[in-house]
């Protein structure tokens, strides 16, 4: 269980640099950058 947990983690490692340029690249590609404006997350908000 343990070695499993250590070669996910570090797969994980590995993997989290590549992820990060793909994902740039495909924004850069696509011309698309998804954010949210104007958007209140707050959960506590009293206004509607």
């Amino acid at each position: 269980m343990t070695v499993n947990w250590l070669f996910k983690v570090l797969v994980e490692a590995v993997m989290t640099p590549v992820t990060t340029i793909v994902c740039a690249k495909l924004k850069q590609a696509e011309g698309v950058d998804a954010y949210d404006e104007h958007t209140d997350f707050n959960p506590f908000s009293l206004k509607r």
